[in-house]
């Protein structure tokens, strides 16, 4: 994953302020394990596959996130901030197919770790929780595939001076393809191969 962000808030019991100077640069991502191979991720999280029958799977994941905050403001000296999240935690995915060419899938993961800073030649080393939800419904034919996808992914640490930060990464797609035929070629050699390797 890779992010560009402007623009956070500082929230109170009584007001919410707007930082429109500080601005953050995000590197990472996450790896995970899938118990049951017959869970397909693909078929929910890229769609280049197509899951037919109802099944679900434990799967535990580790998260790692590089941060550099900067803050530019007329005021304030420049501040750089950077900081590195890790996480690791369960899991649990399941999708539903309905009539073969319908599904909803929906799962969650939930992890602990820590969140090391380093400002102005400062660090702090802090706990760290998180929280991944997805949702997803869509349609798969053998030629029309389309449908939504719903992330959120929720991490939180207090740092020393007992602020609590959040970091909400949220994101809503809609996906439509259509699947064309390979060449007759490929399909031959395709086959050739398959029969060499004992691959039905």
């Amino acid at each position: 994953d890779y992010y560009k962000q402007k623009g956070f808030f500082i929230r109170t019991q009584d007001i919410t302020l707007p930082i429109d100077d500080l601005k953050t640069l995000k590197i990472g991502g996450s790896s995970s394990y899938i118990f049951n191979p017959d869970f397909s991720f693909r078929a929910i999280g890229f769609q280049n596959e197509w899951q037919k029958q109802s099944v679900g799977s434990f799967i535990p994941s580790i998260m790692y996130y590089y941060t550099k905050f900067k803050l530019e403001d007329p005021l304030i000296e420049n501040q750089l901030e950077k900081s590195f999240k890790m996480a690791i935690g369960p899991g649990y995915y399941y999708n539903w197919i309905f009539d073969e060419n319908y599904l909803l899938s929906a799962g969650a993961t939930g992890g602990l770790g820590f969140n090391y800073s380093s400002t102005d030649g400062e660090n702090s080393f802090n706990g760290l929780a998180q929280l991944v939800f997805r949702m997803t419904g869509g349609y798969n034919s053998e030629s029309f595939f389309g449908g939504v996808n719903i992330n959120t992914q929720l991490l939180s640490h207090t740092s020393d001076e007992n602020f609590i930060l959040d970091d909400s990464i949220s994101f809503l797609e809609f996906y439509v393809g259509y699947r064309f035929d390979a060449p007759k070629k490929w399909i031959a050699k395709a086959d050739e191969i398959s029969r060499k390797f004992g691959i039905e």
